[in-house]
C-alpha cells in the first residue's frame, strides 16, 4: 500500500470511528431524556429504553461499524503493509 492509500485508510477509519462514537453518545443521551411517565410492556418508558432498546441499538451500531471497517480494510488491503 502506498502512502496515499494509507493516509486515505486512516482518514476514513478516523471518520467512521468518530461517527460511531457520536451515534453512541446521542443514543445514550436520548435514553436519559425519555420520561418515565408513559408505560410500555408494564415498565416505565425510560427503564424500557435503558434496559432493552439501548443495548439492542448499541449492538447494531457495533455490527455496522465492524462491517464498514471490514469493507475499508478490503478496499485498502488491510490498512497496513
Amino acid at each position: 500500500m502506498d502512502g496515499k492509500d494509507r493516509a486515505t485508510w486512516w482518514q476514513r477509519t478516523e471518520h467512521l470511528t468518530a461517527l460511531f462514537l457520536g451515534a453512541a453518545f446521542v443514543l445514550s443521551i436520548v435514553s436519559l431524556l425519555v420520561p418515565d411517565g408513559p408505560q410500555a410492556l408494564g415498565l416505565p418508558m425510560g427503564e424500557l429504553m435503558a434496559g432493552i432498546v439501548v443495548p439492542v441499538l448499541a449492538a447494531i451500531l457495533v455490527f455496522l461499524h465492524a462491517a464498514r471497517q471490514r469493507q475499508l480494510d478490503r478496499t485498502y488491503r488491510g490498512g497496513i503493509d
